[in-house]
């Protein structure tokens, strides 16, 4: 669903700093944006938070908006990752008692499904795979990476049943994919697997030899 049309110049010198901030994350990942006691979510973010945290959508200036209390993100944020979401997080990096002006926010974390490190948000009795897969002449290549362990291996498949099988065994959480493989790989995932794993398409090139 596309983000509902908004008109720049009418937004609020907050609205346009959450706007800012939002840009400096990746485009698929979704924004906690620290104001005051509240996490809060705007846009086309706060219609997919709400969903996932069940949460009351409202309206500031006539856009969706939701928010939680933030001694409540390490109750929620399990919760995003667990459901294949991106999550950016920007913080107050001053006390807006003595701010001047509007109070100065940036980027201090984003954590996605596959990068998890915080105990918090893993399963102490499984790993947390992260896994990159791409298309190797007539075969398909796929690596794991637990980053919380560093445990580590890379593999050749001959189909792309086949390393879905391995996403699918390995209970893989993100997937690091070259353009154009997605699609291929996820017609070979049931969707009771597809759902849970975040998929996160990269530039060929990047997966050049």
């Amino acid at each position: 669903m596309a983000e509902a049309p908004f008109d720049a110049d009418k937004l609020t010198p907050m609205m346009r700093q959450y706007r800012e901030a939002k840009a400096a994350i990746p485009p698929d990942a979704v924004l906690l944006f620290r104001l005051g006691d509240f996490y809060e979510e705007f846009f086309e973010d706060a219609e997919r938070v709400s969903k996932v945290l069940e949460l009351v959508l409202t309206k500031r200036q006539g856009y969706p908006m939701c928010g939680f209390p933030y001694h409540a993100l390490e109750s929620y944020l399990p919760r995003l990752i667990a459901a294949g979401l991106k999550v950016g997080i920007a913080e107050q990096m001053e006390d807006p008692k003595l701010a001047q002006g509007i109070v100065k926010r940036q980027i201090t974390r984003i954590v996605t499904p596959g990068t998890v490190t915080d105990g918090t948000l893993l399963d102490s009795g499984s790993n947390n795979f992260l896994a990159a897969a791409a298309r190797e002449k007539d075969a398909f290549a796929l690596a794991l990476l637990d980053v919380s362990t560093g445990e580590f291996s890379a593999t050749l498949l001959p189909a792309a049943a086949d390393l879905a099988g391995e996403l699918a065994r390995f209970k893989v959480r993100e997937c690091l994919v070259a353009s154009g493989v997605r699609a291929e790989l996820a017609a070979e995932l049931p969707d009771s697997e597809s759902s849970h794993l975040l998929w996160t398409e990269c530039p060929d090139f990047d997966f050049d030899p």
